[in-house]
């Protein structure tokens, strides 16, 4: 670019230097990795994410949970309200004392947003009534800004710590960059790539990391968390450290936290069928 030369060329300008985030990599501490993540949470760095149908059922989050991972029910097949108090219930059986799961809101179905979150406001009235919940994320789809910044002040004045968004494109993770420089607090943000099983994104995750990164870590109060395809423990390590982005000759980029959707679904938990179980313990 003409930015760009004269960065090399003109009197008195050099190229800007590789930003150094090595600061940002996970620290291991009597066997336990900790990240910013786990500095804001206490949660491992390795998520349970939202996914409809897997994590709809209690079973596997309090699994995940009692395990202590951040896990999530997933509210996008919570399709009567009946339905999610039954599960809401049920969790809350099955949950360790002390231990909380956090809830996956659909913001795409307006239908549940407003039974979950707004309207009905299901979520904040069972946190209020002493729903171990203490998390929620707004997945499929970023409120607009005003609306979005009323939101996370309305959450937080309810109690709870913690409140997620999940970007797919470049321009869900500015839209959200842009919410959390609007409140004083931390704001997780999950970023999934095209290679998760669900609705967040066509996007390949390496090339929208590689386009935000810089601008995600300039705001400081911005967790971050990637998805999409980590189906391996090596894989999941290279983003933690930020290894990944050595490949395409670029410093270290480490993230807070990775989400394990698909292939958890293998587990003993997961409601998952056998033959679905086996065909993704068989894949490469």
């Amino acid at each position: 670019t003409a930015q760009g030369q004269a960065a090399l060329f003109d009197a008195g300008l050099s190229p800007q230097l590789p930003a150094d985030w090595s600061q940002l990599r996970p620290r291991l501490h009597n066997g336990r990795v900790y990240s910013k993540f786990t500095d804001l949470t206490g949660y491992s760095p390795v998520m349970l994410p939202g996914m409809t149908p897997s994590t709809v059922d209690p079973e596997i989050v309090a699994a995940a949970a009692n395990a202590g991972f951040w896990a999530e029910l997933a509210g996008g097949g919570q399709t009567t309200s009946a339905m999610l108090d039954e599960n809401l219930a049920r969790l809350e059986e099955l949950l360790e004392p002390g231990v909380n799961a956090q809830f996956n809101a659909m913001y795409l179905s307006a239908s549940q947003w407003r039974r979950q979150v707004e309207g009905q406001r299901a979520i904040p009235k069972a946190r209020a009534n002493g729903a171990h919940i203490s998390g929620i994320i707004v997945s499929a789809g970023i409120p607009p800004f005003d609306e979005a910044v009323a939101l996370l002040e309305q959450l937080r004045a309810e109690n709870f710590p913690w409140i997620a968004f999940k970007p797919g494109t470049v321009k869900q993770i500015d839209q959200v960059l842009r919410i959390a420089a609007a409140v004083d607090f931390d704001i997780i943000m999950q970023i999934e790539g095209g290679h998760a099983g669900g609705h967040h994104s066509w996007e390949d995750l390496d090339e929208l990391l590689i386009e935000a990164y810089a601008k995600i870590r300039s705001q400081d109060n911005v967790v971050l968390a990637v998805g999409g395809g980590i189906g391996t423990p090596d894989v999941g390590a290279a983003y933690l450290t930020g290894t990944w982005a050595q490949k395409y000759g670029l410093a270290p980029m480490p993230v807070d936290a990775i989400m394990i959707g698909t292939a958890a679904m293998a587990t003993l938990e997961s409601t998952a069928s056998e033959s679905v179980k086996q065909a993704l313990v068989d894949a490469q």
